[in-house]
């Protein structure tokens, strides 16, 4: 069973902006702030996402993988096969429209400052 307590869920680090969006909060993992290893690419992620959800696909055909649009994170659920109603969605839908509103609320100080 999954539960939200399995683990850390550091691996669900916002991707990089595209070109020409405005600069968002510092990265949260020492690694990415390391010079020496460079952060992927929105392809690379992109790339990699699809290759976990083909290899998934014949080990547990109910986990998938998928980037939200707005807030370019990495969006883990798992679905029921029968019915495909999602059982377990990490992050949850809320905490992902939490982080819709604040990066609308944080777009809205930027514009009103400049």
């Amino acid at each position: 069973m999954i539960r939200h307590t399995d683990g850390p869920v550091s691996a669900l680090l916002p991707l990089p902006a595209a070109p020409g969006a405005a600069k968002s909060v510092k990265p949260a993992s020492p690694a990415a702030e390391n010079p020496a290893t460079p952060a992927p690419t929105r392809a690379e992620v992109e790339q990699a996402v699809s290759s976990a959800n083909e290899q998934m696909h014949t080990i547990a055909p109910s986990l998938q993988f998928e980037i939200d649009a707005e807030t370019q994170q990495v969006v883990i659920r798992l679905v029921d096969r029968q019915d495909q109603r999602v059982l377990r969605q990490v992050p949850s839908a809320e905490m992902l429209a939490i982080s819709r509103a604040l990066e609308r609320m944080q777009a809205l100080l930027v514009r009103t400052r400049a």
